[in-house]
């Protein structure tokens, strides 16, 4: 089970690089530590740019979020997309929490509160014989766009695509 707390940023209309998210609770966020060793907070926000708009979800866990101690986009430089640990952590079984007292007492909320019983459901196998084709999968091109990866050897943006400042 994963724990993560999502915030997004508020909008300073008059000076967008004054936008912050000021609904952190540094309190509130310790005592989710104090009940999970992995714990992330999400950020969403959107920029705007020549281009137009653009929006993005970045991680950090929350213990180095309080060390940090920040609430504006200058947290980013320390942060990862969403898409990277759900990808590259979650579905690979890292930073799960399994402790059994602390899933049931999750489950219990969720089945007391009319809580999602699954945001995400998969199953993955790690095997050198998997014999791959992309082509069995099927994707809405009407909906989903190809994703360009870089380069090799090029180097990771940590503006997480807003503008370059």
């Amino acid at each position: 089970m994963a724990f993560l707390e999502a915030k997004r940023i508020y909008h300073n209309q008059a000076d967008d690089s004054k936008s912050r998210f000021t609904a952190l609770d540094m309190e509130q966020l310790k005592r989710y530590c104090n009940n999970s060793s992995f714990h992330r907070t999400v950020f969403y926000d959107c920029v705007s740019s020549e281009s137009g708009n653009s929006a993005f979800s970045a991680t950090i866990l929350t213990r180095h979020l309080i060390t940090i101690n920040s609430d504006d986009r200058a947290i980013y430089s320390h942060c990862e997309y969403l898409s990277y640990c759900l990808t590259d952590r979650y579905l690979q079984g890292y930073e799960l929490d399994f402790n059994p007292d602390l899933v049931a007492s999750v489950k219990g909320f969720l089945d007391a509160n009319g809580g999602v019983k699954y945001l995400i459901v998969a199953q993955s196998i790690l095997s050198p014989d998997i014999d791959l084709n992309p082509n069995l999968i099927n994707i809405n091109k009407a909906i989903y766009k190809a994703l360009e990866a870089p380069a090799p050897g090029s180097k990771p943006r940590s503006n997480l695509g807003g503008p370059t400042r």
